[in-house]
């Protein structure tokens, strides 16, 4: 998150009712409690892209491409733009969810937000990323890439969300190829082959 600046803080808390002004409105924030324990947030983070379901009517917000079809239904989709809300619970006090609260709403301020997404690398590598590439690329290229995400990146790290995807965990990726990254998992892989698995992996999290 990026550094906050005291004076946007404290309008966005005003604005928001974590301090509320008097006769003001809220803004695009606010906290409730959830079960006995416990408090949430739900914040308004402006239009997003999304698809509905022209059968079902089922929203999907576009995270990073468009769906073919509905996932429940497999009718048509249709894109849209609608207001989105974000919520995050699990909050001890209402003063631990206030002070995330507002970081995420001076982030929304200053258009820095971004909106969590629920896809993981194993979705985005094998049903994104290689399909788009597919065309683009030799064959035997293709193929090398299809067998180092799905022997080598989907099996240890595929269940990662892209949003919670680090350093640390690539990292430790790497380390767990070299000992113990062949397919009988009693040794490891070369130096050599680690290069190739991050040269994928790195290509595929630049991509747009």
């Amino acid at each position: 998150m990026p550094l906050v600046r005291p004076s946007l803080l404290m309008e966005v808390l005003v604005r928001a009712k974590v301090f509320p002004p008097k006769g003001g409105s809220a803004m695009q924030g606010h906290i409730r409690r959830r079960g006995k324990s416990s408090f949430e947030y739900i914040v308004d983070v402006g239009m997003a892209p999304a698809q509905r379901c022209q059968a079902c009517g089922r929203r999907l917000w576009i995270e990073r491409r468009p769906k073919e079809n509905c996932p429940s239904c497999g009718g048509k989709l249709s894109e849209t733009e609608e207001r989105r809300r974000e919520t995050k619970a699990g909050f001890r006090t209402r003063r631990e969810a206030q002070a995330t609260m507002a970081k995420v709403l001076v982030a929304i301020e200053e258009r820095s937000y971004v909106v969590p997404t629920k896809v993981t690398l194993r979705e985005y590598l094998q049903k994104e990323w290689l399909p788009a590439i597919e065309a683009t690329i030799r064959p035997t290229t293709y193929r090398s890439y299809v067998q180092h995400v799905d022997c080598h990146i989907v099996p240890h790290i595929g269940s990662v969300r892209l949003e919670k995807l680090s350093g640390a965990t690539i990292s430790a990726l790497y380390a767990k190829l070299a000992q113990s990254g062949k397919r009988n998992g009693r040794s490891g892989l070369s130096a050599l082959s680690i290069r190739h698995v991050h040269a994928v992996l790195h290509r595929a999290l630049k991509a747009p």
